[in-house]
């Protein structure tokens, strides 16, 4: 999830949909942002569009922009659009829209499939920002007995959208569903601006369609990424990605209570690393680990989101710990963050990517379950 205060803002919106030339070129750079808004996020994403209007008029000629918006009820354009971004520097959204949805479940896997479809009929994409709450690898809700809603408000994977019938559950997309929506597909990077997201279990399964994985093992608060001063580097032709890194974690440093987290993941090297942590923990199958004493990276430590790296350390020093350590260190190619996510956790004690460890806390057997349908999960069995 992002990390939401309660505002009741709401942006009056230009939306100008009178011909003219949207400069759409195959040639140059292109990257599509997915933002499911129709949720208590709404104002933040008009707030990060408008973020990236002012990139383009800062930072002309940098290359094609599609951002997919499903905003909240009640707001000024209710159905879901498809923008070109173009530059401005005005508090309205003066994008042209290229294409108007009817309204629509974002969360379902098949929308998504079908925008993203749209988008790669006029462009070959570099990479794909997902924007929304997020929670890990965590299911759906709705398919919990438990209708599990931690006190972190952990929904499902990604995305949370509102506009359905029941709403009391928000419908949400899995990590499986998505991977399976991105398989046979690759592209340089993924940026996923939702919360607690750099967890083992998402980027292994998102593993195969990406070379570089940008998300944060903690919560995003609801400013969200400064799109601002990253684009320009995203649309690079080498992207520097620990300046991202850089620019984030500065952008929250500026904070009264400076909270924030982000990790870069090397997804070439992640196939290397399954093995060796499969090694470790096959050679000390007899091991339990003391989850107690291991960092965690929800704030209201509700047993979800264990640091990886601090696992590995309290396994016996083997060569075999050694060498999960070592293939560690070269899945994670930056990890940045401030001193202490809202004063609650001290990220000095923490490496960057989270894990879940299965254990018998009730009522987790559907969550278990579901935990062995991960792709993370099956190349851990013997």
């Amino acid at each position: 999830m992002r990390l939401t205060l309660l505002l009741s803002l709401f942006l009056i919106v230009s939306c100008n949909k009178d011909s003219y030339d949207l400069s759409i070129s195959k040639k140059e750079e292109s990257i599509f942002i997915y933002m499911i808004a129709d949720n208590d996020l709404d104002y933040f994403a008009v707030s990060n569009i408008n973020q990236m209007e002012e990139a383009f008029y800062k930072h002309l000629p940098l290359g094609n922009l599609f951002v997919y918006i499903d905003r909240s009820r009640y707001t000024q354009k209710e159905v879901p659009v498809l923008y070109k971004i173009t530059a401005d520097n005005t508090p309205n959204i003066s994008s042209k829209i290229i294409k108007e949805y009817p309204e629509q479940n974002s969360s379902d896997p098949k929308n998504f499939e079908k925008v993203l479809k749209d988008v790669e009929e006029k462009v070959v994409l570099k990479g794909i920002v997902l924007w929304s709450h997020g929670s890990a690898w965590l299911p759906d809700m709705k398919k919990l007995s438990s209708k599990r809603k931690t006190k972190s408000n952990f929904y499902a994977s990604f995305g949370k959208d509102m506009d359905i019938q029941d709403s009391h559950y928000p419908t949400d997309m899995n990590i499986i569903d998505l991977a399976n929506v991105l398989q046979n597909k690759h592209y340089e990077f993924l940026l996923l601006d939702a919360c607690f997201m750099a967890s083992i279990e998402v980027l292994y399964e998102l593993r195969n369609s990406f070379s570089y994985i940008i998300a944060s093992p903690t919560e995003i608060l609801v400013s969200g990424f400064p799109y601002k001063e990253i684009l320009p580097i995203l649309f690079k032709n080498t992207v520097n990605y620990k300046e991202i890194t850089k620019i984030f974690i500065n952008y929250y440093k500026k904070n009264i209570n400076p909270s924030a987290s982000i990790s870069i993941i090397n997804t070439k090297k992640i196939e290397q690393f399954s093995l060796s942590y499969h090694n470790l923990i096959s050679e000390n199958n007899n091991f339990k680990v003391n989850i107690e004493n291991i960092f965690q990276y929800d704030t209201e430590k509700n047993y979800w989101l264990f640091d990886l790296k601090q696992i590995i350390l309290q396994y016996p020093k083997t060569s075999s710990r050694e060498k999960a350590l070592k293939d560690f260190e070269e899945l994670l190619v930056d990890y940045q963050y401030t001193d202490f996510f809202f004063n609650k956790i001290k990220l000095s004690n923490s490496f960057g990517i989270s894990i879940y460890i299965p254990n018998n806390f009730s009522p987790r057997e559907k969550e278990n379950l579901f935990y062995e349908t991960l792709s993370w999960s099956k190349q851990l069995k013997p």
